[in-house]
Order: C-alpha cells, then structure tokens, then sequence
C-alpha cells in the first residue's frame, strides 16, 4: 500500500483539535456508557471484568449519607455516584462492588473529599482531546500505572510516550515519530496511524484499523472491521468479542457539583469559629491568612490572587465566583497539609502552582464548577496538583507539566504537555472539615447532643 501525501494530510487533519466540528468528530451520545461486558483481563477497556456488576454507574445499593453539593451515592461528602452492582471492579475504578472502588462502589468513599474517588485516571476527557507537539503521561518509574481516557476523538501529531493504557474511545489518528503505549491500547471507532506505534500488551479497535508505517502489538490484536496493516509485528491476531464502555464518567447527572458544594459551605462553614470574613472585600492586599483544618468559605474573591494563604492541616476551601487569576504567591502549603479548593464560577488562568516541591502533589485539587474555557499561560508551566473541570475546555501552550491528574470536558494544545499522576492523599475521617472528632478544640464542633 503507497501512502499518498493527500492520504497523508487525511490521517493528521480531521478530527485534530478539540473545537474542530468535522464529521465524524463529534462525541457520540451516552447511549454506551455502562454496557457492561464479562470476560475481560482485569484492566482491558470494556465492561466489568467476569460479567456480574453492572457497568458505569449500574444498578445497586446507594450509598452512605451525602452533604451539600454531592450527587447521590457515595462518600459523606460527595463522595460518587450511584452504587455498582456485585462485580469487581474494572481498571478505572467504576462500576465496583462494596466498599471504595471508584465512581460506581456501593458503600462510597468515607472520607470528606470527592478527590480520591473523581481522579482514577491521569487523565480523562469527556470530548475530545488535540496535541501537537510531544505528550508524556505517567513515568517510567511507575509503568503500567497510568491510565488516558477520552470519550470523545483522540488527535495526536507528535511524539506520544503513555506508561500505561489509552482508551480514545471516540476514535483515533496519530501522525507520530514515535508513539509508545506500555499496556493496552483501544478505541471504538476507526484507528489510523502514520508512524512507529508500540503496545506493550493488547490492542482492540471497535471500527477500521490503518497503519501506514509500523505497528507492533506485543500481545492481541482484535479489529471489528477491516485492518491494514503496511508493516507490523504483531504476537497474535483473534476475533473481537468485547464491548468497550466509555472510559470517563461525564453524564451532566454523574458529575461532581461543584457550584453546589460551594453553596453549601456559604451556610456551613469554620470562618466564624476562626474568627475570618466570608468575604475578601476590604481585606488589603498580600495579606497572609491561615487556615488551619476546616471548611473555609469566601464571596467576593476577585482579590484572591493579591492574598497569601497559608494551609495548616486538611483544608477545603470554598470559593464563590470567578478567579481572574492565581499562582505561586497565592498559596502555600505546610509539610502535609491538604488543599480541596472548589471555585463554582470560572478559572480563566491556571498559572504557576508548585506549593514545595513534586512530592507535595498529591496533597492539592482543584475542582472548577463554571466556564467555558481555562487555559496555561503559555510558556514553561507547572502545576503540582489535579484539576476537576469536566464542563471546560481546557488549552496549553508551550512546555506544561501537571504533576497530578485532570478531568476535563475537552483538551487541547501546541507544545510539551506531561502528566505524571502522584499517589493522592485523601483526608482521613478524624480530619474531616466540618466534622468533629473527639478533639473537643477542633474548630467548629459542638459538643454532642445528650
């Protein structure tokens, strides 16, 4: 087969950036999500491994109490969705049986943060998802573990290294000088590739497989419809028998509320315990304020970024409207501390965030409720934290380094993006914001009811 340049132009063009509206661009309905199929390795894309639980958000138990801002099932607060069914888990965590397995576990998570149980991916799109430049998502030093899933089409022009699996559910083209992903690589619409492309383990294409240079596939290779291959090195081709689901959870009904989670702490909240506003107006500029454990809220916050906040202990801080801006000066974390921060309007700028150094990643998320788009200053960036925003298109420019995981509704850039996912810390139930112990000083607690 001779690769044309206007076959060529084909493979990189349609489908490459996150606002393109071609035809067969566009994110196909929910009408998948949760199809729930048995049989599968334990972390393969498709259903529920072993064909009992229920798929995505499936039939089951609702699970324990839930606080303001959350979605019925899980965590005390906000902790998931609608229970699973019986089954195990799959390898993103949905659809699981009892206990803290994911968006779909029966029982929900117990602590107070949603973070633990929103973040089982290094990355998840809801639409679709365009890079040019060299994409880098998870690290040698953990391979395996990562995990990109994309609901919608997946564009990639550029060098592609994923120490982990890919599940472009929506479809696939890659023009590439090199693309490695080290587990298993699947898709539910055509997949074409112009390049050198390795699987560490097994492959599954739902519609047309093309590959125009080399593939090598170390383990299975399943195409439900034609496959042509100009050069491959493949272990072993078989039958396609699995029903892929869509990767990330983005029913509008499923989604973390985070604008009503912020709502909530306006009425329940340790400012007044701590002696603090619930507003910044009036406070003057490159004031420091320290916010021990709690729940924290604040209106008015278009002074935020001209604040230094000081994070002691488990902090969720609530935030009402829209944050023109933020970065270095604005927060700093003490040794293990903990950052939920939930703003319910828009983020415009996602600027430099390290708070100490990569090992501190784990310790903060950012959950965003409003906005249409949040974008890197363009430029060398980094961010050492995970970012909920599944209602924003999110845009990079330049060399962008996330040192946490991102849920986003759509994704796309020029430049170096790399994701390197950190093992998260979730807060314990005894540090709780909000929630007393049996600290009898813990900030906002009344004793108990004789």
């Amino acid at each position: 087969m001779t690769a044309t340049p206007a076959k060529l132009r084909a493979l990189a063009l349609p489908c490459l950036f996150v606002a393109t509206a071609l035809p067969g661009c566009k994110q196909e309905g929910g009408s998948d999500f949760g199809n729930a199929s048995g049989g599968l390795p334990d972390d393969a894309p498709g259903g529920v491994p072993g064909g009992d639980g229920g798929g995505v958000g499936g039939d089951g138990g609702e699970g324990g109490g839930v606080s303001a801002g959350s979605v019925e099932g899980g965590g005390e607060v906000g902790g998931g969705v609608d229970g699973g069914g019986d089954g195990g888990a799959d390898e993103w965590g949905d659809g699981g049986g009892d206990g803290n397995e994911g968006h779909g576990g029966g029982a929900g998570n117990p602590s107070c943060s949603p973070g633990p149980d929103l973040f089982n991916y290094a990355l998840c799109v809801c639409e679709n998802f365009g890079d040019v430049g060299y994409l880098r998502v998870g690290s040698d030093l953990n391979p395996g573990q990562a995990v990109v899933g994309v609901n919608g089409h997946t564009g990639f022009v550029n060098a592609v290294e994923i120490f982990g699996s890919l599940r472009a559910y929506g479809g696939l083209h890659v023009t590439t000088a090199g693309m490695r992903v080290d587990k298993y690589l699947s898709s539910n619409r055509d997949v074409e590739l112009f390049g050198d492309v390795y699987v560490g383990e097994s492959m599954f294409v739902g519609g047309d497989l093309t590959s125009w240079v080399n593939l090598e596939v170390e383990d299975e290779l399943q195409v439900k419809g034609t496959s042509s291959i100009m050069h491959g090195d493949i272990g072993h081709e078989a039958p396609y028998t699995i029903d892929q689901v869509l990767p990330c959870n983005c029913d509008p009904a499923k989604l973390f509320d985070v604008a009503g989670a912020v709502a909530g702490a306006r009425v329940t909240n340790d400012n007044a315990a701590h002696g603090l506003p619930t507003t910044l107006v009036g406070i003057t500029p490159n004031t420091t304020m320290t916010l021990g454990t709690g729940r924290y809220y604040f209106g008015d916050i278009a002074t935020f970024g001209e604040m230094h906040f000081v994070i002691q202990g488990a902090v969720s801080l609530y935030l009402e409207g829209d944050l023109t801006s933020y970065g270095i000066e604005t927060i700093e974390l003490d040794p293990g501390a903990i950052l939920d921060m939930y703003v319910s309007g828009a983020v415009a700028t996602l600027g430099v965030v390290r708070f100490g150094g990569p090992e501190d990643a784990g310790n903060f998320r950012l959950f965003i409720g409003g906005g249409l788009s949040a974008q890197f200053a363009a430029g060398r960036q980094e961010f050492n934290g995970s970012i909920y925003a599944p209602t924003v298109e999110i845009i990079y420019a330049g060399d962008t380094r996330i040192r946490g995981s991102l849920f986003a509704r759509s994704l796309g850039g020029i430049g170096t993006l790399v994701i390197e996912q950190p093992t998260m810390l979730d807060i314990p139930p005894e540090l709780c914001p909000g929630e007393c112990s049996d600290d009898p000083n813990q900030a906002g607690c009344q004793p108990p009811a004789e």
